[in-house]
């Protein structure tokens, strides 16, 4: 089952779909968030990667939308060590935030 869920996680990473993410966490339990955590940690390093965009312009791998992303599969799957290393560019906006927590609140363990 585990695999089915890193699996399916990666196929939304790279689909850029955040809303169909937001779906896949609401039905994940806590053991398969955590379950999905080096898959994550995978995807930072590879999607926050700067390359050169176009000639002398710099950006990111990753798409505003996948870097989003993310930013709610670390507040939503990371654990309370882990969500204190998130730098502070990286964590969702505000916003976001709100809306993780109308259906997602963070344990702290």
């Amino acid at each position: 089952m585990e695999l089915d869920h890193k699996k399916k996680y990666s196929e939304i990473i790279e689909l850029g779909n955040g809303e169909q993410l937001v779906s896949f966490f609401k039905k994940l339990n806590a053991e398969d968030r955590r379950a999905l955590i080096p898959s994550i940690k995978q995807d930072i390093k590879r999607l926050y990667t700067t390359r050169e965009l176009s000639r002398r312009i710099w950006g990111y791998a990753g798409t505003r939308e996948q870097l989003n992303m993310l930013s709610i599969a670390m507040f939503v799957c990371y654990g309370k060590a882990d969500r204190k290393l998130i730098k502070p560019h990286l964590l969702p906006a505000d916003k976001q935030i709100d809306n993780i927590l109308s259906w997602y609140q963070p344990g702290m363990v």
